[in-house]
């Protein structure tokens, strides 16, 4: 095609091929010469190594210079653009001042614009040579006497037969097609038809007659073509082709907007692709699970692209053997092919279907397999995986994790060499799993992506604030359970951010961010919606919102989980392969039944300054473990369930100790209700320590953190007359140890228990107070290493003491850390701690 620029002198002009500089093929001329350039964004366009135009100086006149250049409609160069004749082809124009300098920069523009032309070539058929007339021979004149030259006869020469009709040496053209950009810059364009066929031969030119001497050719017999054969790939992608000895003619019918791909490979590992979109075509190699590269050498031809009723066909013509080391050899009697469809923005995104199989391209059978897009491939299950076994071997390393001394099997597993093997094998296979997840998904980004779909399930499956079958038959500690829900919850949203941030970084998603076509296909805006949704889940699960107003952190955190859950199916339908445990889970619960029937209030007693209430309820209990704690709900406040640990159990009721944690929370409703009835789950619980294995037990408590340890004093003590019980209670409120003196009381009668009070408060919770019953009061913070000591100071014989002691507390944050750092240095004591910090 030949393109002449008539721009005002004194500036240069430029065509780019393309809808934006974002992906732009560029002609830049001046007065004295023209570049061939692209552009990949809203930048001065480099100039191509490769210069795919011829161009020359037409003159300047009237204040106007004219430069006319030429080049192929299809250049080997992976930066041109490929022009189809006769279609339309968005193209983008720019006028600026001065010209091209030596380093092939040139000014700003001052004016810039887009459009569209249309490259046609010319039906015009080329003029016939007239057939040349038959030579004359004289005839004699009677009588005269003709000298014959001697006539010499060539042996086997072929007949020039002459033509009639021979095809004209000048290619036919279309000219004076114009396009005023601007008053600075017109532009004119032609196109010359290259020939349609082709050959080479031989010819004798000889001054002497010739003997016609036919030459019988055998005809070559060439395998049956396929014609009008196809496959339909998707609803977004059909296949057609037509096949021959030597080459094979295939069109894609695709829908608008999207990219088609066929691979002649088996994998994506190895593969020579076919890339079409748009009016485009590229052939190219993959080898990996990446974008395909363009060859070097491009082995198409006769590509035509229609584009009609939302559906565009792209036609082109390769060889079954191209020559290419890049290319394939196609020996049409099954040839394995892999394929893809995706979207196209200004570049092709990741496919949303894609398959593989194989193709006899002569008779026109196939067996395809499309692959399931969305998770049930090993490697996406895999993922998640190390996340699952990291958790459940914090079940043995816990303790040693958070730095405070091992606990019951978690100590044994550090402390002896199989321990060691075991432990460091799981976290080495967990590592393992997760680089195998990464090396098979090729894209890091996008395991994250099934990562945080699988954490998300889980999460769903494990709830920390309800009854869950799951943890129930794990035997996990609920302070364990809380943990693994922060711990969850805080991983979520780091994972959907990386996965999100990576593919932005590496894809034009811009471009297609509020693009959502058909459900099931990746939708980035839902994506960032469900991650936004998450985010806020993190937000409002602070403490200060969720312990102070926990009736609208409660309903917010349901609502925001639901939105998150549905924008992450809507980003990709996939995401419910990892929420189908969760919905067994829920399923399950409601088959087996989170709460008993309602439990008839025995009593009730509200402490004097109204901060707690000693509930008796009428639910007798069968199963119960020192610890333990259970569920309560009252009637009609269906959102809210808190657990409370139980202080006492008789043969017929439990007693509890509730907390009101202030304004808006379910415990005030509680504490100021008097309900007749409430709805109690079953006793709940698996302390890390088996405590019936130590002969010492040091319990320490804060506050209301006292009601577990009274359970296990209440469980144990009576029982156990071989071992010896430390409590120690720092408590603030004065109204708290009023309410609970009758338990206390009764307690201190076991020989084995020794009772510590420390009061903490302020004013008249420090004046010296006479309790009726045999304890130590302080009026100080209790030295937690004097405490622990308690292990040297054994209420029982020496012959009765083990070598540990076991340490069980229960309090606010700050009491539990003074704990776990006066327990560090001694590797004698193992500790449980619960919190209840919902």
């Amino acid at each position: 095609m030949t393109f002449t620029f008539s721009c005002t002198t004194g500036m240069w002009c430029a065509l780019g091929f393309g809808q934006g500089m974002s992906n732009a093929d560029i002609i830049v001329c001046d007065s004295a010469q023209c570049m061939d350039g692209s552009s990949t964004s809203q930048a001065l366009p480099p100039k191509d190594a490769q210069q795919d135009i011829t161009f020359g100086s037409l003159g300047t006149t009237g204040g106007k210079y004219t430069m006319q250049w030429q080049r192929k409609l299809q250049t080997p160069d992976a930066t041109d653009a490929i022009v189809t004749a006769g279609a339309v082809t968005n193209v983008i124009y720019a006028v600026g001042s001065g010209g091209i300098d030596a380093n092939n920069n040139f000014a700003y523009h001052s004016t810039r614009g887009t459009g569209t032309i249309t490259v046609a070539a010319s039906t015009t058929p080329a003029p016939a040579v007239p057939t040349p007339a038959p030579t004359a021979v004289p005839t004699p004149a009677p009588g005269a006497v003709t000298t014959a030259a001697p006539t010499a006869v060539p042996t086997a020469v072929p007949t020039a037969t002459p033509a009639t009709s021979v095809p004209t040496a000048t290619p036919a053209s279309v000219t004076g097609v114009t396009k005023s950009w601007t008053g600075d810059f017109d532009m004119q364009w032609s196109l010359y038809v290259m020939h349609t066929t082709r050959g080479n031969g031989a010819i004798i030119v000889s001054s002497a007659a010739v003997t016609n001497i036919p030459t019988t050719v055998a005809p070559t017999t060439a395998p049956a073509s396929a014609n009008g054969t196809e496959i339909v790939f998707s609803p977004d992608f059909t296949m057609q082709w037509t096949y021959s000895a030597q080459e094979i003619t295939v069109t894609f019918v695709c829908t608008t907007g999207r990219w088609c791909s066929v691979g002649f490979g088996s994998s994506m590992s190895n593969a020579d692709t076919v890339l079409c979109y748009g009016s485009v075509c590229q052939d190219g190699h993959v080898s990996g699970y990446n974008a395909p590269s363009v060859d070097a050498q491009q082995d198409l031809s006769n590509i035509g692209v229609t584009t009609a009723g939302g559906v565009f066909k792209s036609t082109w013509t390769r060889k079954l053997s191209t020559g290419d080391a890049a290319d394939a050899v196609l020996t049409g009697n099954g040839d394995k092919i892999i394929w893809g469809v995706g979207k196209m923005t200004t570049v092709p995104q990741e496919h949303y279907a894609q398959g593989s199989g194989d193709v006899n391209f002569i008779s026109g059978a196939a067996s395809m397999q499309e692959d399931v897009h969305g998770g049930v491939l090993l490697w996406k299950v895999l993922a998640p995986l190390p996340i699952i076994i990291l958790l459940g071997a914090t079940a043995f390393v816990r303790p040693k994790l958070l730095g405070n001394p091992a606990s019951g099997a978690g100590k044994m597993l550090f402390k002896s060499p199989v321990g060691v093997v075991v432990s460091l094998g799981l976290v080495t296979l967990s590592l393992l799993l997760l680089f195998f997840a990464f090396y098979k998904s090729k894209v890091w980004f996008h395991a994250f992506g099934y990562v945080a779909a699988a954490l998300m399930g889980i999460i769903l499956m494990l709830p920390a604030g309800n009854y869950s079958v799951v943890w129930l038959a794990m035997k996990v500690p609920h302070e364990r359970v809380i943990m693994y829900h922060r711990w969850m919850g805080m991983m979520l949203p780091v994972a959907m951010g990386i996965h999100g941030v990576g593919y932005l970084i590496k894809y034009d998603w811009d471009s297609v961010m509020f693009e959502f076509d058909n459900f099931g296909e990746v939708s980035p805006l839902a994506g960032v919606l469900s991650l936004g949704s998450c985010m806020m889940l993190v937000i409002l699960a602070n403490p200060i919102i969720r312990r102070k107003v926990y009736g609208v952190f409660l309903v917010m955190h349901w609502v925001f989980i639901a939105l998150t859950v549905v924008f992450a199916c809507l980003h990709s339908i996939s995401i419910l392969l990892y929420l189908i445990p969760a919905v067994l889970a829920l399923l399950a619960r409601a088959i087996v039944g989170e709460y008993r029937d309602w439990a008839r209030v025995v009593s009730r007693q509200v402490a004097i300054d109204g901060s707690h209430v000693k509930l008796r309820l009428a639910a007798p209990v069968t199963n119960y473990n020192p610890g333990d704690y259970v569920f309560l709900r009252e009637k009609g406040d269906a959102m809210q369930s808190h657990p409370f640990s139980i202080v006492q159990v008789a043969p017929d009721a439990i007693t509890l100790c509730i907390k009101n944690m202030g304004p808006g929370t379910s415990t005030e409703a509680i504490v100021n209700s008097y309900a007749s009835y409430y709805r109690v789950s079953e006793p709940m619980g698996n302390p890390s320590l088996d405590l019936h294995a130590y002969d010492n037990i040091i319990l320490i408590g804060g506050g209301v953190g006292i009601t577990p340890l009274l359970g296990t004093l209440y469980g144990m003590a009576p029982i156990h007359t071989d071992k010896s019980f430390h409590l120690t209670w720092s408590v603030r409120e004065n109204a708290l140890v009023d309410l609970l003196t009758p338990e206390l009381q009764e307690l201190s009668q076991c020989k084995n228990v020794r009772l510590n009070i420390h009061f903490t408060g302020n004013g008249e919770a420090r004046s010296p107070r006479n309790l009726p019953m045999p304890c130590r009061v302080e009026y100080t913070r209790p030295n937690m290493a004097s405490v622990l000591s308690a292990q040297k100071d054994s209420l029982l014989p020496s012959n009765h003491m083990t070598e540990h002691t076991a340490v069980f507390v229960c309090g606010p944050p700050p009491l539990v850390a003074s704990v776990k750092e006066a327990a560090a240095s001694n590797p004698l004591l193992a500790v449980h701690v619960e919190t209840f910090e919902l």
